[in-house]
């Protein structure tokens, strides 16, 4: 089931989420708080504050990448070495220099860093969008300005040929999520467990493949959204994003027949 946790800065969500977290495992549940990674420790502290050094071990602190991590070692399944920023740099050159007769508008910058930094980061930013090279192409079509148009036809070549590269050797960490959704859907990982996301406003395409995970596996699903209601449609409103998050949520739990 899916639960939302909503209030205001400094209202108690996050203390009345580990007392969520408490009570199950003081019935004896299984529970799990993922948070973004800067707030592990001051998670954990919290958690030990509120139970026994004992009940508190039976509490999973983890972020994302860690739960990643985790089920790798547990489940297997990425075979390849994972490539991390000075890889990926190295191998993001490789592709640009393999395209240096098939580039116009990056042409006269394709020897410097700064177009490698550049494509990685329009990459990752795909990535978190769940953008493929493919729908960039698609959208490039529909673009009307001649000079956009053309920079992303050339992005999408750019990163068609980074993914064929890595594919050779290693696995971008920018899929990393997507595929430990994949390793993870056929396991018992979230299993019967009560998750709690709490400290995000949004989330990225991997991070709601692994949420989905969750909603189909876990027995409760609960996250912490800062806002005053979930079903104010303002964009204007200082709460937007939390409400577009929650709307995302439900969609995913309603689709895979998940209550709410």
């Amino acid at each position: 089931m899916l639960n939302f946790i909503i209030g205001r800065k400094g209202s108690g969500k996050t203390a009345l989420a580990h007392k969520i977290l408490g009570d199950c495992v003081r019935k004896g549940g299984s529970a799990m708080l993922v948070v973004p990674k800067q707030f592990t420790f001051e998670s954990d502290k919290g958690i030990l504050s509120l139970l026994s050094p004992k009940e508190a071990c039976q509490v999973e602190v983890l972020s994302f990448l860690r739960l990643c991590h985790i089920a790798q070692q547990t489940y297997g399944g990425i075979k390849n070495p994972i490539a991390r920023d000075g890889v990926r740099s190295i191998l993001m050159s490789l592709a640009i220099d393999s395209l240096s007769e098939n580039l116009t508008v990056f042409a006269k910058h394709k020897s410097e860093i700064a177009l490698t930094h550049k494509m990685l980061s329009q990459l990752d930013e795909m990535k978190s969008l769940g953008i493929s090279p493919e729908d960039l192409e698609k959208c490039a079509e529909k673009v009307e300005d001649k000079l956009l148009s053309a920079k992303m036809r050339e992005t999408a070549l750019v990163c068609r040929a980074y993914n064929s590269i890595v594919a050779q050797s290693h696995f971008d960490d920018g899929d990393l999520l997507a595929a430990i959704s994949e390793i993870i859907s056929d396991t018992d990982f979230f299993k019967g467990k009560t998750v709690v996301l709490d400290g995000f406003t949004s989330f990225t395409y991997g991070e709601y493949k692994i949420i989905t995970q969750m909603l189909l596996k876990a027995e409760n699903v609960y996250v912490t959204l800062c806002a005053d209601s979930l079903e104010n449609t303002d964009d204007l409103s200082p709460f937007a994003t939390a409400g577009k998050t929650a709307r995302k949520l439900r969609l995913i739990a309603g689709n895979n027949g998940v209550e709410t």
